[in-house]
């Protein structure tokens, strides 16, 4: 799947205990998304880690 250009190039980047790759997404608001390499397919998410959580 091609989804195009998402806003940024992903700086800091994770893998849950599942495999999922989670990352961020958009130029301004810095927002999650996950991609499933079991499924395929990527989730993005109106919200990002949120400022007061020990990340902003």
């Amino acid at each position: 799947d091609d989804f195009g250009y998402v806003g940024s190039i992903s700086h800091i980047s994770a893998l849950d205990d599942g495999g999922c790759f989670w990352s961020t997404w958009n130029r301004r608001t810095h927002y999650l998304y996950k991609h499933d390499p079991r499924t395929g397919e990527v989730a993005f998410f109106d919200h990002g880690l949120g400022v007061g959580q020990g990340f902003g």
